[in-house]
């Protein structure tokens, strides 16, 4: 799906809300997507977590990788919103 997004000429992000945000934690077993994370960082995108879901989950900025920024709840809905196309996986 990403790649779709990526050959259609869209600036695609990727946001994890609910239990998403895992996937991107330190500690989590990546073997079943590790490559697609790699994929992620390699071509540079943005990704973004959901602040509500990690306080929901009892996560701080510490438990997740490097490459993720964490927006409040009401920026995410308005980037969700303002996204001309959106691929939910």
């Amino acid at each position: 799906r990403m790649t779709v997004a990526v050959s259609a000429d869209f600036d695609p992000i990727t946001i994890a809300i609910n239990d998403a945000v895992y996937a991107f934690t330190k500690d989590v077993d990546k073997t079943m997507y590790s490559m697609h994370i790699e994929f992620i960082k390699n071509i540079d995108l943005d990704i973004f977590v959901d602040k509500k879901s990690l306080d929901e989950l009892g996560l701080t900025k510490d438990d997740l990788i490097d490459a993720v920024e964490i927006k409040e709840h009401g920026e995410i809905l308005k980037m969700i919103a303002d996204s001309t196309v959106t691929i939910p996986f």
